[in-house]
């Protein structure tokens, strides 16, 4: 899946995945305008695609992570930092592993590993993290 300009070009990569998928990708946050397209190219069998607003209270609520606090996903997601924490440490059971990490001026490419993966990064001002991952995956917040 890719998002796309008004001209149908191609923008940014969403989702490259084969089999079962089940994640939340971001549409903008790499780019100075909103997508007007998703292109979806060789899917097959039944898939949907929802929409949602980080500004939703209960999306702020459901993707929220505190200090002190460890959380556990599959494939990709996007969460929210609340509360202040120094440095986290992640792990990915397989495949490509990426999280980008946004803070209030800037976006920043924290982990790019392929394979199983283990490593502990300082937050600075980072909020949302957005994970990319082709497994499971960890992150443990600290204070």
């Amino acid at each position: 899946v890719y998002s796309a300009n008004a001209n149908g070009d191609n923008i940014n990569l969403l989702i490259n995945h084969i089999g079962g998928y089940k994640g939340t990708r971001p549409l903008d946050w790499f780019e100075d305008t909103l997508p007007s397209y998703l292109s979806v190219e060789k899917a097959t069998g039944n898939w949907s695609i929802t929409f949602t607003s980080l500004n939703k209270t209960t999306i702020l609520l459901e993707k929220s992570m505190s200090a002190g606090e460890t959380y556990n996903g599959i494939f990709d997601d996007v969460r929210i930092l609340s509360g202040d924490a120094t440095s986290m440490t992640a792990s990915c059971s397989d495949s490509n592993f990426i999280v980008y990490a946004i803070g209030s001026s800037n976006i920043d490419l924290l982990i790019n590993e392929i394979g199983p993966f283990t490593g502990s990064y300082l937050l600075k001002d980072y909020f949302i993290f957005d994970i990319q991952c082709g497994g499971d995956w960890v992150l443990e917040i600290k204070e």
